[in-house]
């Protein structure tokens, strides 16, 4: 069995159910950045912020997963997570950045703080054009 379920709704963002699943993808940190997005069951997350997170999954090198607060509440108590969606970029088993809330500009400072972008003409020029719609946003 996998260790993770891929979402319906991406192709690259995967969700976590079991926490020996956590365990494996939180040790991968050292390879390459871990992004993980908390959201709860009873939170409904803004469709603008799910496509943008699937879209964001595709411009940067980095393993994007999701986490339900209610399968890993001692996960969210550990980390502080008391706001709907909650980023984290992992290196190395330790939390390197930290957004709060569903904004698009935070979540791509995020990024570029930590992430490397993927070299394609496609993803450049998506990640061009979310750089300059956030900027608008600001």
């Amino acid at each position: 069995m996998a260790p993770f379920r891929k979402e319906s709704y991406s192709s690259s963002i995967k969700e976590i159910v079991k926490k020996d699943d956590w365990i494996s993808i939180l040790k991968s940190s050292s390879s390459r950045p871990v992004v993980v997005k908390f959201t709860a069951s009873w939170f409904k997350t803004p469709q603008k912020v799910l496509c943008f997170y699937e879209e964001i999954s595709k411009c940067y090198d980095a393993c994007f997963i999701q986490m339900n607060l209610d399968n890993f509440d001692k996960v969210c108590d550990k980390y502080h997570v008391k706001i709907m969606p909650t980023f984290f970029v992992f290196r190395y088993e330790n939390i390197v950045g930290r957004s709060d809330g569903p904004s698009k500009f935070k979540l791509i400072k995020l990024m570029e703080m930590y992430c490397n972008p993927i070299r394609n003409k496609s993803s450049h020029v998506e990640l061009q054009s979310y750089k300059k719609e956030t900027n608008d946003l600001r």
